[in-house]
């Protein structure tokens, strides 16, 4: 019987979930001719009830041919559906309306086709404790019993009063686009990882894939301990072993990682099994090779060098074979070779341990939501990592045995697993063609079949845990905001970037498609040491350069095919957040983040007449891309103005012209603004010109800007445009210029670096350490940044120390400028860090809650690691307890910056949700923000009421009373006072209109 009206669809394994696809993803009328019932499943596409697996086939409607569904696309049966819940005000409005429904019928008739849709959460509902109640009472809950197709049928008929619901063949196709897209990235990731993963283990070195090394952490160091018990127990003897002889001339820490490696790069490439004195042999022969390399260093050092230069690499039979011919008593017979390696073999056989249930702990590890108290097993749910066991065969008229050795089978399923992982986060992941399905807790958004996670804090599980227990819910909508924005792809700018680049590139940084060519080798090469030096020396940097623009070029080419892949197309870009709070796109290789290229090619979806006040902020929007942004307003206006015909020329002639796009500082963007400026000035009415470019508003020097909003700091507010003034304040050139008055009078004083740089200095010298100040740069940073500005100076160095100096100079007086300039902020960045001392001296991780609700947590700790090297490989082993120390120094020193990004981000999610109450298209990167021309003005009263509410709150008291209830209670941490606030009034920050621009 044909539907006819059907949410659409979710899953595998026979039965597949029809969900709804509320508000975000609106559905009409899918033809009944579309829908049959079958046996099979077909892709995800929504939020639902679950019915049984349906498929879609072609048939051509009057709009044209309905796309098929394929039913083979489906997820794999280790990605279990990330959509357990759902909540959204339609979902409850629904919900409601049908349980007034059938409130309405008498209970005593109710059908069970009735009862079957949609209820609200109650007690019934099992309990989630690492969800706060009242998520649970807002979501919807979804029945996991299945129900009949028309008991599906029927509730489709009794809601298709509901146009929403609907999907048109449009969205049904983009839709199935975006099921085959993701899963195709996935493909190809898994094919690219299997072939490598192949090829590994044919070359037994299955011991150095990922998955495998995790597992190697958590056995080496009860191995190690049971190998050294056993030398101890045997050296106590009074007729001690040879063994324990041969033992004792390595050090244990290397025979754990030789026998490891030998044994699972053998097993991981045999799993039915391999001889067990094949293993030993093995074993065996390798702590002898390591034996041999290591009396090769100390007593042959010339055989030693030769063996490091092999072409082939160092091996163990190579090792073997070069101390055959080199050292006396290199080789031991094959019954000490064997026994050496049976007794390894015995002792990784009795320390290494694998879960008897290990499906039951993959299914912890990978839920975020599971503490690691509750991944702790009991000893007896342990069983032995490796098998041994006899394998009878014939041999002629007599029956013999042989021993094998395996891995336990749920070794296979820990590393299968961890591939399967690495499969997923290796996929390439494009925009999405649809909007990206709303975050909704934790694990819940983004994309359809790739699962996703809201914060990027990897293997930090006390983050992770203290997401489940807070109220996200403007964090969600913020996201969710961000990634409902709808972008193209500048088709315009897109096609001269890929003219230029199949042309050889090299034109408006983009990389030249040609290597830098070496320089002829001197003639004295070879008789001169200096010369032959300075050569080397020049052949390692193009080398470098080279092996750069070989990166580069790769990465171009990628976001170009990325660029074409979506031309002619609107996609979205789903967030989601690192674990200070601020927002990134989960695509990563063309976004709004990306460099001046990739913002070029991205326009909004949405184009909006330019009204009355669109044509200016569109020339501002030009002049700041080309530099001129230190300036008034009206100045930027008549810089366009001026040079009128040079934009004309460029949207004209962008490649055989002047190219005065090309001098902008960027230049990609700067054309695609003249293109669309041109366009606008010659059409008929400029202010109903439809356009599509962003243009953005930027802080000055943001994080100065919340320093000074949190000290009340007026003068340093007025440094940073918090204050109104009639042309924007440049902090970076008000630093240069009292660290050139300082410079100045020490060259009047007769200062040797003085009188060099006197005159010499200006703004770009001092704008990276003055713009990474704020987070905390330390001085060996700042003084590197100084050392590049000045390195790239016309100055003429006497030689590298000279430069050294120089910068350490330049350094010390810009950090007295900032100290001078700044105070509020210094101060409250010596509280911030003597805070966070206090805290980690007591041996605690720096935490806190975002005004917004987001609870973050440092991830700063001492990971214990050690590098054991051997003949094979050099082996970096991590201890792999969770409860690691902090590292009290990392601590400090991050977290004022940290505090300041999460209030960043903060003031960036508060403007992004009332710009989509207000129907504005928002975007930002960090403290940029992007909306359309005719749009500026309302999302500057915005971005200012916001910063203004924000800073309103009393943040750094509350920051203390969290500190004290959190890690105070015992009466021994004492916190110290909050610097005193400064006379700064904030309200003024709403009428400064340089405040961002």
């Amino acid at each position: 019987m044909p539907l006819t009206h059907l949410p659409v669809f979710l899953r595998h394994s026979g039965s597949v979930h029809a969900h709804y696809l509320l508000n975000h993803h609106h559905v009409s009328a899918i033809p009944s001719s579309s829908l049959l019932c079958s046996s099979r499943s077909a892709p995800f596409f929504g939020f639902g009830v679950r019915v049984i697996s349906i498929r879609a086939v072609q048939v051509q409607e009057p709009g044209g041919q309905f796309p098929a569904v394929d039913p083979k696309r489906v997820p794999p049966p280790n990605f279990k559906s990330q959509f357990d819940f759902y909540r959204d005000k339609n979902a409850r409005d629904i919900a409601q309306e049908l349980k007034e429904d059938a409130d309405e019928k008498d209970e005593d008739n109710m059908t069970d086709e009735d009862r079957y849709d949609i209820y609200e959460d109650d007690a019934s509902y099992p309990s989630n404790d690492k969800v706060q109640p009242h998520h649970r009472d807002e979501r919807v809950v979804l029945r996991e019993a299945e129900v009949s197709i028309e008991a599906a049928e029927d509730f489709a008929k009794r809601e298709k009063k509901e146009q929403w619901w609907r999907m048109t063949q449009e969205e049904l196709a983009k839709y199935q686009l975006q099921a085959d897209l993701e899963l195709n990235a996935i493909d190809q990731a898994t094919e690219y990882y299997r072939k490598a993963l192949d090829g590994i283990l044919r070359a037994r070195q299955g011991a150095s894939l990922g998955p495998t090394r995790r597992i190697i952490d958590s056995w080496y160091g009860p191995f190690r301990d049971s190998i050294n018990a056993a030398v101890r127990k045997m050296s106590a003897r009074a007729s001690s072993h040879s063994l324990v002889a041969n033992l004792k001339l390595l050090s244990s820490d290397k025979l754990p990682v030789i026998t490891l490696h030998q044994t699972l790069g053998m097993l991981l490439a045999n799993t039915e099994g391999v001889p067990f004195m094949q293993v030993a042999f093995a074993v065996g022969r390798a702590v002898q090779a390591e034996v041999n390399f290591e009396r090769m260093k100390a007593e042959d050092k010339q055989a030693f060098r030769s063996l490091l230069k092999s072409k082939s690499g160092i091996t163990v039979t190579l090792v073997n074979i070069k101390a055959k011919y080199t050292l006396k008593k290199h080789d031991w017979d094959s019954k000490t070779i064997v026994q050496l390696g049976a007794f390894l073999l015995k002792h990784l056989m009795l320390s290494a341990k694998i879960e008897k249930n290990v499906d039951k702990v993959l299914s912890k590890a990978n839920n975020l939501a599971v503490s690691s108290s509750e991944r702790q097993l009991a000893d007896d749910e342990y069983v032995s990592a490796f098998v041994h066991y006899y394998k009878f065969y014939r041999q002629g008229s007599t029956t013999r045995r042989q021993g094998l050795l395996k891995c336990h089978e749920n070794i296979f399923k820990y590393v299968d697993d961890g591939h399967v992982i690495k499969e997923v986060l290796d996929a390439r992941l494009l925009p999405m063609v649809v909007k990206p399905v709303p975050w909704v807790s934790p694990t819940v958004g983004g994309y359809l079949y790739v699962p996703s996670v809201l914060m990027r804090a990897q293997e930090h599980q006390a983050q992770y845990a203290s997401l489940w227990n807070a109220d996200l819910t403007t964090v969600f909508a913020a996201l969710n905001a961000l990634g409902e924005t709808g972008w193209r792809v500048n088709e315009e700018v897109y096609h001269i970037v890929k003219k230029v680049w199949d042309d050889g590139g090299g034109l408006a940084a983009l990389p030249t498609r040609t290597d830098i060519t070496f320089p002829d080798p001197p003639d004295d090469l070879d008789t001169n040491d200096e010369s032959k030096r300075t050569w080397k020396k020049t052949e390692r940097k193009i080398r470098q350069l080279n092996n750069d623009l070989n990166s580069l070029r790769c990465d171009t080419t990628y976001k170009l095919s990325v660029a074409e892949t979506l031309l002619h197309m609107d996609f979205y870009l789903p967030h989601n957040v690192d674990f200070r709070g601020r927002a990134y796109p989960i695509p990563p290789h063309l976004n709004q983040l990306g460099s001046d290229m990739c913002r070029g090619l991205l326009v909004f979806k949405e184009k909006k007449p330019l009204g009355p006040t669109g044509l200016r902020w569109l020339k501002i929007h030009l002049a700041n891309l080309y530099g001129v942004d230190k300036v008034p307003f009206d100045a930027r206006v008549n810089f366009v103005d001026k040079n009128i015909d040079k934009v004309f020329d460029s949207a004209d002639h962008p490649l055989d012209g002047e190219q005065w796009w090309v001098g902008a500082d960027d230049p990609w963007q700067c054309l695609g603004t003249c293109f669309e400026l041109a366009k606008a000035l010659r059409s008929p009415n400029p202010e109903e010109f439809l356009s599509c470019m962003p243009v953005h508003q930027d802080g000055s020097c943001n994080g100065l800007q919340h320093y000074a909003a949190l000290g009340g700091d007026e003068i340093g507010g007025r440094k940073v445009n918090l204050v109104p003034s009639d042309a924007p304040q440049d902090v970076y050139s008000g630093v240069a210029t009292v660290v050139a008055k300082r410079v100045h009078e020490d060259a009047i004083a007769g200062h040797e670096l003085g009188k060099l740089l006197d005159g010499k200095l200006d703004r770009k010298v001092v704008k990276q350490t003055v713009m990474t100040s704020v987070y905390g740069v330390t001085y060996i940073g700042a003084r590197l940044q100084i050392h590049n500005a000045l390195s790239d100076k016309d100055i003429e160095w006497r030689d590298d120390d000279q430069l050294y100096h120089a910068s350490a100079y330049i350094t010390n007086h810009t950090f007295e400028a900032l100290n001078q300039m700044f105070l509020g902020a210094r101060n409250i960045m010596k509280w911030l860090a003597d805070c966070a001392r206090i805290i980690a001296k007591n041996k605690d991780p720096v935490a806190w809650v975002t005004p917004l609700g987001l609870p973050i947590v440092q991830p700063y700790v001492k990971n214990q690691q050690f590098l054991v090297k051997t003949v094979v490989q050099k082996v970096l082993l991590s201890d792999p307890r969770k409860d690691l120390p902090v590292n009290t120094i990392k601590q400090r020193s991050a977290f004022p910056p940290n505090y300041v990004h999460s209030l960043d981000s903060c003031h960036m999610m508060l403007t992004a949700i009332e710009c989509q109450k207000k129907g504005i298209s928002y975007t930002s990167v960090h403290d940029s923000y992007w909306t359309h021309a005719c749009t500026v003005d309302q999302m500057n009263v915005i971005l200012r009421d916001q910063f203004v509410e924000l800073h309103s709150q009393p943040l750094l008291h509350r920051l203390r009373e969290w500190f004290i209830k959190r890690y105070g209670k015992d009466g021994r941490v004492e916190f110290p006072p909050v610097p005193e606030r400064g006379p700064l009034d904030l309200q003024v920050v709403k009428q400064s209109k340089y405040f961002f621009h």
